[in-house]
C-alpha cells in the first residue's frame, strides 16, 4: 500500500473522508464490504480505516453507482434543460419520491395529551396518547425516529400511556403507524424485601447502534412512589437484552453517543443516588447494560443514616457493568441554602466534551427560588477538564460568600468543588482532579 499509514481513526473521521453520514458508512460496510478495521481493547473495539484502502475500494466498486441517489439529484438540473416536462415528472416519481422519507414520521403536534405524528410534508399520519399535556419542547424527550429497516421512511419509538391498563409502555411504530410491539418493565430485584412490579413511568426513548451496526432501543423508567430507576435495552424485535437498576432518581436526560470513538454508541445518564444520601451522579453504560449501580453498601460518612439508607441496598447484589460512574460529594459550605437533593443535569455532550450542571444550593427570594451551582466539563474519557460558574450564578455566589463565608472567594470555592468529584473504580472511590479558571 505504500502510504498505508494514513489512518482514519473513528467512524466520524471515516464519514468525513467519504463526505457522507455515519449511518451510510455503516451501511456500506455491512452491505458492500467497505474496508473498516476494529481492534479489541479495554474500552471495546477501536474502529479505523486506511485512506488508500478506501480509495481502492471505491474504484473497484464504482463510486458513481454507490452514490446513485446523490447522482440523480445532481443530474436533475441538466435533465430539466433537455427533457420534456412529462418525462421529468416521471423521473421524479420513479427516483426521488421512494427515497425521500416523506411517508414516515418527521414532525409532531400536540393537543393536550394527544400527539399527532406527521410526515415531512406536514400531513397527519396517526395519533397516540401520552399521560398529561405535552409541550413541543418535550418531543425530543418522549420519542425518537430512525430508519431501522430497508424501507426508506422512518420508524418511531415512543413513550406511550395506556389509559385502560394505566401503564406506560415503550412502543415501536412502523412508518405507517402500525404498532410493531409495545413493552413495559418491572424490576428483577428486590430491595429490603420490597418488590417493584408496577408504577414505573417511562420518559426518554432512543435508538442506538452497536459496533456491529445493530439497532437497539434504550429507555429509562422511574418508579414513582419510591427511589428506583431502570435503564432498559430492547432489540428491534422487542426482546429485553439489558436492564440496569439505579438506586435513585434519574433526570429526564438520557444521552446516546459514541463516547470512545469505537463506532458504537454508549448510554450516558445523570441524576441522584439515594444510597449516597441523594448526591449527584453521572454514569456511562454499554448498550447491553445490566446489574445495579454502585455503591453496594452504606458509605462510612453516612453510617449515621444507615437506618434510612438500608432500603436502597439490593437483597441480591449484582454489580452493574457501568463503564463510568462518578459522584459529586456533598460539602458543608453555605448550609443555610443547601439543597437536600444535589441534582445533576447533562447539559451538553459531543465527541470531545461532556458538560454536567450541579446545583448544591437553592436561593429563595420573594420572587421565587433559584438553583445555584456549577458546570463541570469533562473530556471523553471523563477526566475533569474544568469547573466553571454559569454567568447568572456569579452574582448570587459572590453575595452569599460576602454574607456567610468572608474568608472564601469565588475562585477558592470553585477549587473546593473541583475536589468533590470521585470515580468508582475497583469497588472504591477514586478522586477525579480538575482545574478552575483564573
Amino acid at each position: 500500500m505504500g502510504k498505508k499509514g494514513k489512518k482514519l481513526v473513528g467512524i466520524k473521521a471515516i464519514a468525513g473522508y467519504l463526505d457522507m453520514s455515519v449511518r451510510n458508512v455503516y451501511h456500506w460496510e455491512k452491505k458492500l464490504g467497505l474496508p473498516i478495521h476494529r481492534v479489541s481493547g479495554r474500552s471495546g473495539y477501536r474502529l479505523y480505516a486506511y485512506r488508500e484502502e478506501i480509495d481502492q475500494w471505491l474504484k473497484d466498486k464504482d463510486v458513481e453507482a454507490l452514490k446513485g441517489a446523490k447522482r440523480k439529484k445532481l443530474l436533475l438540473p441538466v435533465l430539466v434543460s433537455i427533457l420534456t416536462p412529462a418525462f421529468i415528472l416521471l423521473l421524479y416519481l420513479l427516483f426521488l419520491l421512494p427515497g425521500d422519507g416523506s411517508g414516515g414520521p418527521a414532525f409532531f403536534s400536540t393537543d393536550g395529551n394527544i400527539i399527532c405524528v406527521k410526515n415531512s410534508k406536514g400531513d397527519p399520519l396517526w395519533n397516540f396518547t401520552y399521560r398529561g399535556p405535552v409541550h413541543e419542547k418535550d418531543f425530543g424527550i418522549i420519542f425518537d425516529t430512525g430508519n431501522i429497516d430497508d424501507d426508506p421512511p422512518n420508524e418511531l419509538i415512543a413513550c406511550t400511556y395506556d389509559i385502560k391498563e394505566r401503564k406506560f409502555f415503550i412502543t415501536l411504530f412502523d412508518h405507517d403507524g402500525r404498532i410493531l410491539w409495545k413493552k413495559s418493565v418491572t424490576s428483577e430485584f428486590t430491595f429490603n424485601k420490597s418488590e417493584f412490579e408496577d408504577s414505573f413511568r417511562s420518559s426518554p426513548a432512543r435508538f442506538a447502534r452497536s459496533t456491529e451496526n445493530k439497532v437497539f432501543i434504550i429507555s429509562k423508567w422511574n418508579h414513582q412512589p419510591r427511589f428506583l430507576s431502570i435503564i432498559a435495552c430492547h432489540d428491534t424485535a422487542g426482546n429485553l437484552v439489558g436492564q440496569y437498576h439505579h438506586t435513585g432518581n434519574l433526570t429526564s436526560t438520557l444521552g446516546v453517543i459514541d463516547i470512545d470513538g469505537d463506532g458504537g454508541d454508549e448510554i450516558i445518564f445523570t441524576g441522584t443516588n439515594n444510597l449516597l444520601d441523594t448526591e449527584g451522579i453521572i454514569g456511562v453504560l454499554p448498550l447491553k447494560c445490566h446489574g445495579i449501580s454502585p455503591p453496594y453498601r452504606i458509605e462510612p460518612e453516612y453510617s449515621a443514616e444507615a437506618y434510612r439508607l438500608r432500603d436502597y441496598i439490593a437483597d441480591e447484589m449484582v454489580r452493574g457493568n457501568q463503564l463510568v460512574y462518578i459522584r459529586f460529594k456533598k460539602t458543608a459550605l453555605l448550609p443555610e441554602h443547601k439543597s437536600t437533593i444535589i441534582n445533576t443535569e447533562l447539559s451538553r455532550f459531543t465527541d470531545n466534551i461532556i458538560q454536567v450542571e450541579l446545583f448544591p444550593w437553592i436561593i429563595k427570594s420573594e420572587s421565587g427560588s433559584t438553583r445555584v451551582g456549577f458546570a463541570y466539563i469533562f473530556e471523553p474519557h471523563f477526566t475533569l477538564k474544568q469547573v466553571i460558574t454559569q454567568t447568572p450564578n456569579i452574582r448570587f455566589l459572590r453575595d452569599l460568600l460576602k454574607k456567610e463565608e468572608p474568608d472564601i472567594n469565588l475562585k477558592e470555592l470553585l477549587d473546593i468543588y473541583s475536589k468533590i468529584v470521585f470515580r468508582w473504580e475497583d469497588d472504591r472511590w477514586v478522586p477525579v482532579t480538575g482545574t478552575v479558571p483564573d
